[in-house]
C-alpha cells in the first residue's frame, strides 16, 4: 500500500511538472503563431507592391503591373504577348501566395513567365491536362 501511495505521489508530481511545461509550450506556440501571422502579412504586403492588381473603370477587367488582363473570353483588344505576360504574373503570384500561406493548390502552378503552366491532374474524362497562356 505504501509503494502504491508513493507511486501515486510521484505521478502527481510528474503531472504537475508536465502541466507547467505544457503551459509554457502553449505560450511559446501562441507567440510563434503571432509572429508567423505578422510575417505572412508583411509578405502579402510586399507581393501587393510587386504585383499590383487594379480594376479598370469598374468593369470586370483588371491590370496587373499596368498590363491589361481581360475578362474571360474577351481577348480581342489585348495582344497575345500582353495576355501571356499578365497571366504569367498571375500564375507567379498565386504560386507565391500558396507557398507563403501554406495553402496547397488543387491545380499545381508552374510559374515560367509568359509560358507558365497550370496542371489539371484530376480530370477524369481527359486524363491529366495542362493549361498555358495563348
Amino acid at each position: 500500500m505504501r509503494q502504491t501511495l508513493q507511486s501515486q505521489a510521484q505521478s502527481q508530481n510528474l503531472l504537475l511538472e508536465n502541466q507547467s511545461l505544457l503551459s509554457e509550450r502553449r505560450n511559446t506556440l501562441s507567440q510563434i503563431l503571432l509572429s508567423l501571422a505578422a510575417q505572412r502579412r508583411r509578405i502579402c504586403l510586399d507581393l501587393t507592391r510587386i504585383y499590383p492588381i487594379e480594376p479598370i473603370d469598374g468593369a470586370l477587367t483588371f491590370t496587373i503591373r499596368g498590363i491589361t488582363l481581360p475578362a474571360a473570353g474577351k481577348w480581342g483588344d489585348v495582344s497575345e504577348e500582353q495576355v501571356a505576360t499578365a497571366l504569367g504574373w498571375c500564375a507567379h503570384l498565386c504560386w507565391l501566395l500558396a507557398l507563403y500561406l501554406g495553402v496547397p493548390l488543387r491545380y499545381p502552378v508552374q510559374p515560367v513567365g509568359g509560358r507558365s503552366l497550370v496542371r489539371d491532374p484530376v480530370s477524369i474524362m481527359m486524363g491529366s491536362r495542362t493549361y498555358t497562356p495563348p
